[in-house]
């Protein structure tokens, strides 16, 4: 059933008890992989970049991605997978990654790539829903696997360029 996207709690048409995001599981590795790569490093990047688990549950994230998605709590970020923090439209009524638009995102292809083993970089266009608000983005999406302590990872960042598509579409419209 998905989970709702409001400030501060599930509503009562989607329990928490549904779904528990960020379980001892994610904490766990959140833990585990914040001693193993200083999370400094992932805040040097100036984008928004995070690490992925197995399962596309985010476990570490920099900075510029809660202030991209509009989240500072951390109990709003992690466990969820990325469209889910977004708001993307798809993920409202499922989850990231499993709405039947979601065959043709650049990041879940990117995420699936790094998930075979290879770097990936894809274009992820999507549309957010925040408080009945549809903002537009465009993402490049780079995707590379990491492993920790033998355990597999993938570690994302986010390029938004969607200035530059909208600038690139208005171009090819007056020109």
């Amino acid at each position: 059933t998905g989970y709702c996207m409001s400030e501060d709690a599930y509503s009562p048409s989607c329990p928490a008890e549904d779904f528990d995001p960020c379980g001892p599981d994610i904490l766990d590795q959140h833990t585990r992989i914040k001693k193993e790569i200083a999370a400094e490093l992932l805040n040097s990047v100036p984008n928004p970049a995070f690490i992925l688990n197995s399962d596309r549950r985010i476990i570490l994230y920099n900075d510029t991605l809660s202030t991209a998605a509009g989240e500072r709590r951390t109990n709003k970020i992690l466990g969820r997978r990325p469209g889910e923090i977004f708001r993307c439209c798809n993920s409202q009524d499922s989850k990231c990654g499993e709405a039947l638009p979601c065959v043709q995102c650049g990041a879940l292809r990117a995420i699936q790539t790094a998930m075979t083993g290879e770097k990936a970089e894809e274009i992820c266009m999507l549309l957010s829903n925040v408080d009945g608000k549809i903002k537009a983005y465009t993402f490049k999406v780079n995707a590379s696997p990491l492993t920790i302590s033998e355990k597999q990872y993938f570690i994302i960042h986010l390029n938004d360029i969607s200035d530059s598509k909208h600038k690139e579409m208005m171009e090819r419209v007056f020109l």
